[in-house]
């Protein structure tokens, strides 16, 4: 997007106008961060962890504990730590360390510590209040618990040097490609959300991302015009790298980087370089802005194209989006070096809106309506998946599995729901399993639509399948026996041996630990 004109342009540049908010406090020598765990109500065994800073957005990891571990007493088992970096004002974060315990003799115990990184622990010696449930009625959660965490003495701030992140960076960044012709940058967060600004995708309700040779279809998830901001979803390769947010705005001439694909650069981004010039209130800007934000103004270049791509500072860590400039004044005047991004602190504060926003295309007819495939898996019956699980499982499927699911967002009624595979003819839930079963092995495409609700086939989500049949081949032969000891007494080594089948291509060995026939 380009401004000719911008009202008090003149005054502002000559004058200037105050920072938004004046330098952060000394590093404190505490900091307060709240905990909460969440236990699965279908597996109680599953963990989880979430924490905040003090009043700030929870995080929540999305892997389950490993609650293996036992205590040196034998009556815990202790969690792996899961690191955690709590941002701290607007210059600093800290890295905590947070662990749970559960005790033997009563599992629904829980307790919880938090140590800052290489510190040492401590423990909260009240067990967790395991009586809340959560909204999804999926978990029991806990009363979040408040944990001062004494800091270490800063060090010196290790030197980030853009030449060595500039790699992940440009790897994370695609460009928008839309039908009318129009381009545009978007960059990967995670989880299968891109990040881009509304005036980049405002007439379509579905794009193209591309990179070198790749090309992903992604959806428009949800825009928010007065921000100017867009997410999009699409899950990329897994050699794709996720972007992180600066933890606190970079300072007033501290370098940065705008990545994306201005006029002339095709296939893989380019980089230009410039400086923080200063962080401004949206309400400067309320020609085009609106709402509560902060714009990072730099004089890296930002030309047609670049608009939604990442600024970045030197180790890699987004600090804005890439949005507009300013090429004359008030006056007629040209004007250079002057460019503006939607700052990290706007944009993060933004994501739960984006995800829930949903998009009206300026060209789409009011009523037509999508859906989105977010996973698609097969598990076995024991099994409980999360959203998130069953989409790192659909990159090797196996379909001697005895189900399959199937997560979308915009369905009403599932029971309505129509399937298609490769663009072929739309099969109803019941007959799912049976066309998955008759595919060949490698990758492929699932659509899905909902009669009555859905005008059109969502965009295609791609799963590969690693095993084709339902009835394996069975080894024969099998032999176990432990390495270099007479007898099970003890268990040490074990060596497995079998014939192979024929045609097989692989071997699930489990070991079961109840005893011995």
């Amino acid at each position: 997007m380009r401004l000719a004109v911008l009202p008090g342009l003149v005054l502002w540049v000559a004058l200037g106008i105050g920072d938004v908010a004046a330098q952060g406090p000394a590093e404190p020598a505490s900091a307060n961060i709240e905990v909460t765990v969440w236990r699965r109500i279908s597996s109680p065994s599953l963990l989880y962890v979430s924490t905040r800073p003090e009043g700030g957005s929870w995080r929540t990891f999305n892997t389950a504990l490993d609650m293996s571990r036992r205590s040196e007493s034998g009556r815990f088992n202790q969690s792996n730590a899961v690191t955690v970096r709590v941002p701290l004002g607007s210059d600093f974060s800290a890295d905590v360390e947070v662990t749970v315990w559960r005790r033997v003799s009563n599992p629904s115990q829980l307790y919880v510590s938090t140590r800052p990184e290489g510190g040492a622990w401590r423990t909260l010696n009240t067990a967790l209040d395991m009586s809340g449930r959560s909204e999804s009625s999926r978990f029991h959660q806990s009363n979040a618990v408040l944990v001062e965490v004494p800091l270490p003495e800063p060090a010196a701030a290790a030197t980030c040097v853009f030449s060595e992140h500039v790699v992940r960076v440009a790897a994370a960044t695609f460009q928008v490609q839309n039908a009318d012709g129009s381009s545009g940058t978007a960059f990967y967060i995670g989880r299968g959300e891109w990040i881009t600004n509304h005036h980049v995708i405002e007439s379509v309700a579905s794009t193209d991302l591309v990179h070198g040779d790749r090309r992903i279809r992604a959806a428009v998830v949800g825009s928010l015009p007065g921000h100017d901001l867009a997410m999009l979803g699409a899950q990329p390769p897994p050699s794709v790298p996720v972007l992180g947010f600066v933890g606190g705005r970079p300072a007033v001439a501290s370098e940065v980087s705008v990545v994306g694909f201005p006029p002339g650069v095709v296939g893989t981004p380019s980089a230009t370089r410039g400086i923080v010039s200063k962080y401004a209130s949206f309400s400067l800007f309320s020609s085009i802005l609106s709402g509560d934000g902060v714009v990072l103004q730099t004089d890296a270049a930002i030309n047609p194209g670049n608009s939604g791509g990442p600024i970045v500072d030197d180790c890699g860590d987004v600090a804005g989006v890439a949005t507009f400039s300013v090429d004359t004044s008030a006056s007629g005047r040209d004007v250079d070096g002057v460019e503006f991004g939607i700052a990290a602190e706007t944009v993060t504060a933004q994501l739960a809106n984006l995800r829930t926003a949903g998009h009206q295309p300026g060209n789409t007819p009011q009523g037509e309506s999508h859906l989105t495939i977010s996973a698609f898996c097969t598990y076995w019956s024991h099994e409980s998946l999360s959203s998130e699980e069953c989409h790192d499982r659909s990159r090797v499927l196996n379909t001697s599995q005895d189900h399959w699911t199937v997560w979308a967002v915009g369905v009403v009624d599932f029971d309505n729901v129509v399937y298609r595979f490769n663009e072929g003819t739309a099969v109803p839930d019941a007959d799912v399993w049976n066309a998955l079963l008759a595919l060949g092995p490698g990758c492929h495409e699932l659509e899905a639509a909902e009669d009555g609700v859905s005008t059109h086939w969502s965009l295609p989500y791609e799963f590969c399948l690693l095993r084709i049949s339902s009835n394996p081949a069975t080894p024969t032969r099998l032999v176990a026996y432990e390495v270099g000891v007479a007898g099970w007494d003890t268990l040490g080594d074990v060596r497995v041996e079998w014939d192979a089948a024929s045609g097989t291509r692989w071997y699930e060995v489990w070991f079961h630990d109840g005893g011995y026939d």
